[in-house]
């Protein structure tokens, strides 16, 4: 899994992509096209808003859902550009409900997710 860096690349993926809805995150998912000419492996960005009241909490809320995106899609090699904006709710959920919380969203999109184990 890469990193979704550029500021295009976030702004056509947020616009562009499909939504999917949950409690802990919105994902905006969007299919690259061959003609792009990246690597089929797919990119992340994650994103928290001034909801979370500090920025410690924002940066964990990041942390832990990237965290679970990595997990969730260890061995995928589909050409997304995945934007995960994170919501408060997320920081309540222990380390299992947030892999299956993203693995959900993933699946809505058709995004396939590895079945990873989370200790805790």
């Amino acid at each position: 899994m890469l990193r979704l860096r550029r500021k295009r690349d976030i702004e056509r993926t947020f616009q562009e992509g499909r939504r999917f809805y949950s409690p802990s995150a919105i994902l905006h998912a969007r299919r690259r096209h061959p003609q792009e000419g990246l690597a089929s492996a797919p990119r992340l960005a994650v994103v928290a808003g001034r909801r979370f009241r500090s920025a410690v909490v924002r940066n964990r809320a990041r942390r832990i859902l990237r965290e679970a995106c990595r997990l969730a899609l260890a061995n995928t090699q589909a050409p997304w550009d995945l934007l995960l904006v994170a919501r408060p709710h997320v920081l309540t959920l222990p380390p299992p409900a947030r892999l299956q919380a993203v693995t959900e969203l993933l699946r809505q999109a058709d995004i396939p997710a590895e079945k990873a184990v989370v200790r805790v």
